[in-house]
């Protein structure tokens, strides 16, 4: 299996990339490569609203990703797609069009 470093590099010029914590729930499988992910919600306080991002949140580097993990997560996504723009944490980014590259236990 390709290393992400070596994922990345390989599809640079196609993609931007990020990476994004996910849980496997009783109403979704576990991530897999190929995958595409929906976008993501904006949030007031704690709770999601109705109102749709223009892609999915994901976190520029993996170091951003894992300062920010509060709650126990499952698996790291490396996703690819187009950057929209960046969020409103540091580190934060919004991809559309979100593919699953790689997929990886956490803890």
């Amino acid at each position: 299996m390709d290393t992400v470093q070596q994922i990345i590099d390989a599809n640079k010029d196609d993609y931007d990339f990020g990476f994004r914590f996910m849980e496997n729930s009783p109403m979704e499988n576990s991530p897999a490569v190929g995958d595409m992910l929906p976008r993501s919600n904006v949030w007031e306080g704690d709770e999601p609203t109705d109102v749709e991002l223009p892609g999915t949140c994901a976190w520029d580097t993996l170091s951003s990703a894992e300062k920010y993990a509060q709650y126990s997560h499952e698996y790291i996504v490396l996703i690819g797609g187009v950057l929209v723009q960046s969020g409103d944490l540091a580190g934060e980014i919004i991809i559309d069009d979100a593919q699953v590259f790689a997929v990886w236990k956490w803890r």
